[in-house]
């Protein structure tokens, strides 16, 4: 199906109209007879909508913009160009770099889109806007079209039915239930997947990593208080020393490390000499011949089932979102969602993109809070937000690009590239051509490609 602006710009393209300049007085456009709009017509929307669409760009990068007829949207053939002005040397700091350029009869003039927004240029083409409806469609329109015409998105989008203070709770008490329902579900399969070896048959499959014969007790019905001998300096040597952080799925045994585990648990806090785990009778054969063997044992050892660190930072990183105003907002769908002019943000990307592909990147770069980009396999999402990192990191920003895995952020990275020919359109490519800089942070790095050219940044030099 034909969309509006494909079916104007064809109109205007085809002659069905002898094209011309603007053709009317320089008061008329100074709005010194009566065309000072009272409500400003959002002009930056339209010159991006057709920069976008891309069929009246250029080639040096001008957009032109077809007017129509005061009263309807019947196009005249007139026109005017929008242009960027780029040159730091004919700029001031308040200078606006957005100029409509147009001849007159009086000659060549333009305007900066500030002052056109309330214009007779913007009264000219204010039926490019979908806020605006002419008495009666246009006839370059075909019988059925698509209306791709701006806002899209708006500049602002409200907040829809909210959840109030009770239904927050409810809902963070039920996504916490599913986490837990999850974790339980991940431990019992690490279990039962283990064949319940030695602990130091585990400790010898994780380089080591678990504590052997170490002091517990109970703090309440689920819970063990494990001692890990540290000098007591730092949080972090338990994690240093055992390999055991919170979050990891364990196996616990009586007394030393070559006796088989008799219950499997969860790493739940991590303390400077000690930490927790939470018990999952479950996986006991005979919860009360546990407890008892646990309650009475003076010794007990620690091996590692599954690190689960993925999980854990998931289960962090939404608590920490649960905690804090802009989390709750955004969690509660009580935040208005804003975006910047779409002139304020430039689509510098070497990667070809369709109209759907650049309108997505574009809006991405103007939103100010979050921008969601949904779409089945093979509709460009990766290339879509390839072209957004690109976009972003030559205006100068730093991007942190994240993922449900290491494989994904690996595979963002490197796309079809091989350690000696650069795929021109992954990020490796780009980052190979602009001379920028990468930091691939974590572990379980699976591209050699990216461990090479990427693992020696630290973060804060990328």
């Amino acid at each position: 199906m034909k969309s509006y602006l494909d079916s104007l710009s064809d109109a205007f393209l085809e002659g069905q109209m002898d094209i011309k300049q603007l053709s009317v007085s320089p008061e008329k456009i100074d709005n010194q007879q009566g065309w000072t709009l009272q409500d400003p017509v959002p002009v930056d929307e339209i010159i991006n909508a057709f920069r976008i669409q891309e069929t009246l760009v250029q080639p040096g990068g001008q957009v032109l913009i077809p007017l129509h007829e005061e009263e309807t949207a019947e196009i005249t053939g007139e026109f005017v160009f929008y242009h960027f002005q780029d040159d730091d040397e004919l700029l001031d700091e308040e200078s606006d770099p957005h100029e409509l350029r147009f001849v007159t009869d009086a000659g060549t003039d333009l305007r900066v889109v500030s002052d056109a927004k309330s214009s007779y240029l913007a009264y000219r083409m204010r039926f490019w806007h979908s806020d605006y409806s002419p008495p009666s469609e246009p006839s370059f329109l075909p019988e059925q079209y698509h209306d791709d015409r701006p806002p899209n998105p708006p500049k602002e989008l409200d907040a829809v039915d909210p959840l109030d203070d009770a239904q927050y709770e409810q809902f963070v008490d039920s996504i916490f239930d599913a986490l837990n329902d999850q974790y339980e579900s991940e431990t019992r399969s690490a279990w039962e997947s283990s064949g319940r070896p030695s602990i130091r048959r585990l400790m010898r499959s994780e380089d080591g990593d678990g504590i052997g014969s170490t002091i517990a007790s109970f703090t309440d019905n689920n819970t063990l208080r494990i001692s890990a001998s540290t000098s007591g300096v730092s949080r972090t040597e338990v994690e240093s020393t055992y390999g055991i952080h919170q979050g990891c799925i364990v196996a616990v045994a009586t007394g030393d490390i070559d006796n088989q585990p008799i219950i499997a648990g969860r790493v739940t806090d991590v303390g400077r000499n000690d930490f927790s785990v939470t018990l999952d009778w479950e996986t006991a054969n005979n919860e009360s011949e546990v407890r008892s063997d646990l309650d009475s044992s003076d010794a007990v050892s620690i091996g590692i089932l599954y690190r689960n660190i993925a999980f854990q930072r998931e289960f962090e990183a939404f608590s920490e979102m649960v905690d804090t105003e802009l989390g709750k907002q955004i969690l509660a769908g009580s935040d208005d969602i804003s975006f910047d002019s779409p002139l304020t943000v430039e689509l510098n990307t070497s990667l070809e993109l369709n109209t759907y592909q650049s309108q997505a990147a574009i809006n991405a770069l103007r939103a100010n809070q979050v921008y969601c980009i949904h779409g089945p396999p093979g509709t460009g999402k990766t290339r879509t937000l390839t072209a957004i990192i690109e976009s972003a990191v030559k205006a100068r920003q730093r991007v942190l690009v994240c993922a449900h895995s290491n494989q994904a952020v690996d595979n963002i990275v490197q796309g079809d590239s091989t350690q000696s020919d650069p795929d021109s359109e992954s990020l490796h490519g780009i980052i190979q051509a602009n001379g920028f800089s990468l930091s691939r942070v974590g572990n379980s790095i699976e591209s050699q490609l990216v461990s090479e050219f990427y693992t020696d940044t630290e973060p804060r030099e990328a």
